[in-house]
């Protein structure tokens, strides 16, 4: 399971999520949509541990991603596959 709390994000003084909550439990499937721009890349590197909040937490099985020691986050990101939009089979 997946659980988001009060997640944000800037980047100097663009800040692109402002208070994400979302819960994804296990056998669950979710879709992101929203425009160009929107935060869909920057909060999937969140959920697998690619970028740490401004504030906020990311729980992977209760858990708390972003206050994991490094060599505990890297073995929380063992656990997660990445597929790029443009190697895709549609």
């Amino acid at each position: 399971m997946i659980k988001i709390n009060n997640l944000k994000k800037s980047f100097g003084k663009k800040t692109v999520l402002k208070g994400i909550d979302l819960q994804v439990t296990q056998g669950e499937v979710m879709v992101i949509i929203g425009p160009s721009g929107s935060g869909k890349s920057t909060l999937l590197k969140h959920l697998i541990g690619l970028r740490r909040p401004t504030s906020g937490q990311v729980l992977f099985f209760g858990e708390d991603f972003t206050a994991a020691e490094a060599s505990r986050r890297r073995e929380m990101m063992r656990r997660f596959g990445v597929l790029y939009q443009s190697a895709a089979l549609w």
